[in-house]
C-alpha cells in the first residue's frame, strides 16, 4: 500500500518521541531533563550524557495505524527493561 505525502505527514503528526535523561534518585530526590520533545519528525545526531543516571526514549502512537519505530544505537549503553 502507498502513502503519499500529507497521509504519511499526519500520521508523523499523531506520533509522540520524547528523549530524556535523569538522575538517580536519592532520598525521593533527582534532577530530570528532557532532551528532545517532537510530534514525530525523524531525528538523528551525538548525545553525549551530561550525568550519570537513565536516559531513554518514550513513544506514543496517537494515530489509527500501527507504526515501526527503529532506533539504531552505538556506543556503550545497557537496555533495561
Amino acid at each position: 500500500m502507498a502513502i503519499n505525502e500529507e497521509t504519511l505527514n499526519a500520521l508523523l503528526g499523531k506520533m509522540v518521541t520524547e528523549f530524556h535523561g535523569h538522575t538517580k534518585q536519592i532520598n525521593g530526590v533527582g534532577d530530570l531533563m528532557f532532551y528532545s520533545k517532537t510530534g514525530g519528525t525523524p531525528q538523528s545526531g551525538v548525545f553525549t550524557a551530561p550525568w550519570d543516571g537513565i536516559h531513554g526514549w518514550y513513544l506514543k502512537n496517537d494515530s489509527p495505524k500501527d507504526v515501526v519505530a527503529i532506533l539504531e544505537l552505538a556506543g556503550f549503553y545497557a537496555i533495561e527493561k
